[in-house]
């Protein structure tokens, strides 16, 4: 099977989870040496069919940004294999689904544990997980996606709680927001 259409099956399979398409995409990149209009052309496709994956946005930005795409890619394969860095904390914790450094995605069960939180005045630890921490500008794209599928999902002001951040901000690649017939 040709390495793009394999991408491709990855990234239908809408219970894959957002490490193993960005790591898939990045062992390619690394693989197949994947770079210039193709590797762009490659990362839009993906994250049209997967734009839910934030930890796809992040290694398609680092990627794209990157001048030696192929180290750039390994490197995003080991930090996407490194566990979330947890603080210790006796405060409620809660995985985001994306952070920028202005805002923060929560969803679902979590979204609820930060409203009760917030209600009864008791304190919450944010953990930003590996490779979801992202500039603004693809939050609110993440946003829609999350809520494409189906579940609620909320924005809070990050400012206001502990955060923990296992992985480092990405370069923002405007060229993956492009929405242009390819």
């Amino acid at each position: 099977m040709h390495p793009l259409e394999y991408l491709r099956s990855v990234a239908r399979h809408t219970r894959a989870d957002g490490v193993h398409v960005a790591q898939e995409f990045a062992g390619l990149v690394g693989g197949w040496g994947l770079s210039g209009p193709e590797l762009i052309v490659a990362a839009r496709r993906l994250l049209d069919r997967r734009p839910d994956a934030v930890e796809l946005w992040w290694a398609a930005s680092v990627i794209v940004a990157a001048r030696d795409e192929r180290s750039a890619a390994r490197c995003v394969e080991e930090v996407l294999d490194e566990p979330h860095a947890w603080p210790d904390t006796q405060n409620r914790v809660v995985l985001v689904d994306a952070a920028s450094p202005q805002r923060c995605l929560v969803s679902g069960r979590s979204l609820d544990v930060v409203a009760e939180a917030e209600q009864l005045e008791l304190p919450v630890s944010l953990v930003v997980g590996q490779g979801c921490e992202v500039p603004d500008e693809y939050i609110d794209r993440i946003r829609e996606a999350i809520e494409a599928r189906g579940e609620r999902v909320g924005e809070i002001d990050r400012s206001k709680f502990e955060v923990t951040s296992g992985s480092e901000r990405c370069p923002f690649a405007p060229e993956l927001l492009r929405r242009s017939a390819m």
